[in-house]
Order: structure tokens, then C-alpha cells, then sequence
């Protein structure tokens, strides 16, 4: 089975990628058209869906708690459905 999607190499160097090599071409290509597809990135915004609820994260407000696993992991399964369901 042949992969698909676009790789991604994260190094000690920056992000090297098909939408840009370095931060600011990363994050234009990124943010812009889709390199082959035509086709625009979607970012899921877990901070606002999240927000309000602090039992989902540590005390440090970053990393998620046992009690928001789960509720990060449908987050992300409730995102990647809609963006192939072409919602």
C-alpha cells in the first residue's frame, strides 16, 4: 500500500517540508494553499474547545491530564473525520 499525505522532517535545524524549508516559509506554505492538492490545511482549535475545562491538563496548563486523553483523542478523531468527510 502506497502512503499518502505530506511528510513532514522536523530537525535540530528547523522544519524541512514540501510547503517550506525554515519558520516562516514552514508556517506560509502551511497556513496557504496545499502544495499539490489545491486544498487549504485545517487547524483544529483544541485551546478554545478545551477551554474551561482545567481537570483536562496538568498544573502546568500544557500537558493533558489522564482525564483529557480521552477527550483528546476524540477531539482529534471528531477533527480528521469531518476534514475526509470534506466538512
Amino acid at each position: 500500500m502506497e502512503p499518502k499525505g505530506r511528510r513532514v522532517a522536523v530537525t535540530g535545524l528547523g522544519v524541512v517540508a514540501p510547503c517550506g524549508i525554515g519558520r516562516d516559509d514552514y508556517w506560509r506554505g502551511l497556513l496557504g494553499p496545499g502544495v499539490t492538492s489545491g486544498q487549504s490545511t485545517v487547524i483544529a482549535d483544541w485551546a478554545g474547545y478545551s477551554d474551561g475545562h482545567p481537570e483536562w491538563t496538568i498544573s502546568d496548563h500544557l500537558h493533558i491530564s489522564a482525564a483529557g486523553a480521552p477527550v483528546l483523542a476524540q477531539f482529534i478523531a471528531d477533527n480528521v473525520a469531518q476534514v475526509l468527510a470534506g466538512a
